[in-house]
């Protein structure tokens, strides 16, 4: 066995040592360059698999960095969205709030600032609940204004909150008239959220956008405060009286800041 060894290795020894004599010497050039070039093409194929791996990690890479920078994107919209609604309603407020600092100083009427904490959740009535009542020095049937409109009256109240009967509600009537005729009607809420002026007489002519006010036949409700104006005639000319749709001062539904009117 070592003698076969030992043959192996001398014949391996001898074939290295006559291979690097003929590199150095030159003469095996030609067949080194044969082999390179059928090597070449591998080299190609090898070379551009690693590139497509690079290009295919990388495009995934990518992919990656664009969907975060996406989401970072479509966070700071949203809390763009945010901020500007914020902004639109404080905005709604402070017009609210300066047409009704504007009447306060524009009347003589002595009116208890009241905010909105709580609506009709079943929407069977129109009423609104008030953070004021009898501590106040508010009584049932006072006016409730909004910047200088009338919206209701005060049908409840406890020492601390009172609740408002809305003029849209179908149990409200309020005396009220023509501004510019002094001319008396009946004002009443009606089922959808609207208001109708009834009971006015077939010699009194209503034209759309007559301003309507309150008659004054009570103590609670003055004389003159504005209601809103005349919208579209519903009775015919051979009614006994007429009955047209009004259309109030002030939007209903974005009630936040109130007054009762203390008499």
């Amino acid at each position: 066995m070592s003698s076969k060894f030992f043959t192996y290795f001398t014949v391996l020894l001898a074939a290295t040592l006559l291979l690097t004599f003929l590199h150095i010497k030159g003469w095996l050039r030609p067949v080194e360059s044969s082999t390179s070039e059928v090597a070449r093409p591998f080299v190609y194929v090898f070379r551009g698999a690693g590139n497509f791996t690079r290009s295919f990690f990388g495009f995934f890479g990518s992919v990656s960095s664009l969907t975060k920078q996406s989401a970072a994107l479509s966070n700071e919209v949203r809390s763009l969205q945010e901020q500007n609604v914020a902004l639109q309603q404080y905005q709604l407020e402070n017009e609210i709030l300066k047409k009704e600092l504007n009447y306060r100083q524009s009347t003589n009427l002595d009116l208890v600032s009241a905010d909105v904490i709580a609506k009709d959740p079943t929407g069977f009535s129109q009423t609104l609940t008030l953070d004021i009542g009898a501590n106040q020095g508010i009584k049932e049937g006072d006016a409730v204004l909004a910047q200088g409109v009338l919206v209701g009256k005060i049908i409840f109240l406890d020492q601390f909150t009172s609740k408002v009967l809305l003029i849209t509600d179908p149990q409200s009537k309020i005396d009220a008239a023509l501004a510019a005729s002094g001319q008396t009607g009946v004002l009443e809420g009606s089922f959808g959220s609207g208001v109708v002026l009834s009971d006015v007489s077939q010699n009194v002519a209503l034209n759309q956008g007559d301003a309507v006010v309150t008659a004054g036949l009570t103590d609670q409700i003055p004389k003159g405060i504005l209601i809103g104006t005349i919208d579209t005639l519903q009775s015919k000319k051979q009614d006994l009286l007429q009955t047209a749709a009004v259309v109030p001062a002030v939007d209903l539904k974005r009630l936040e800041f109130l007054a009762v009117l203390r008499k």
